[in-house]
């Protein structure tokens, strides 16, 4: 097998179902859900609702060298209204034992008759408006951690113990 990737095979236990009221922080608020439901590891499945404001981060140029910081990022704030297309992304624990939540969002928005979509990395500044609706699948059976990558300097997903090789559940 390919030392190109780390990977670890588990299974989808419970499924978290909930509505997120307006003006939250749609980022913390995922946070706290799993933290609630004791979640160790989770997956963003699905999530639409609106917000009144969006911020959205992405890279703006490649650094020299690591880690990546917010020089070499790009901030847009964008004011609603905003509707949700699509959330993707994990919530893990930290080694430190805390949730982190790594997601994407894609938003539209009607501008100037048109509509603009929008896309980034989901950071805190995400305000829910009418309603957030999102399913979260916890995982099981998977020993990953966010944890700082050695040359890259970035939290990233780490698999403490791989399981690529065992034959997935039947």
């Amino acid at each position: 097998m390919s030392e190109d990737f780390q990977s670890a095979l588990g299974r989808a236990s419970r499924i978290a179902i909930f509505r997120i009221e307006p003006d939250r922080d749609l980022l913390r608020t995922l946070g706290e859900v799993a933290e609630r439901y004791g979640m160790r590891t989770g997956l963003i499945i699905s999530a639409v609702g609106s917000l009144k404001r969006a911020r959205l981060r992405n890279m703006r140029v490649f650094p020299k060298e690591f880690p990546v910081r917010d020089e070499h990022r790009s901030f847009v704030e964008v004011e609603g209204p905003l509707e949700i297309l699509s959330i993707s992304g994990n919530l893990l624990r930290g080694e430190g034992g805390g949730i982190t939540v790594h997601a994407h969002i894609t938003v539209s928005k009607v501008d100037e008759g048109g509509i603009k979509v929008l896309g980034g990395h989901l950071v805190e500044g995400n305000i829910t408006y009418l309603m957030v609706e999102v399913a979260v699948a916890e995982v099981e059976d998977v020993d990953v951690v966010r944890a700082i990558h050695p040359e890259r300097k970035g939290m990233e997903l780490t698999v403490r113990r791989p399981t690529w090789g065992i034959p997935p559940y039947v």
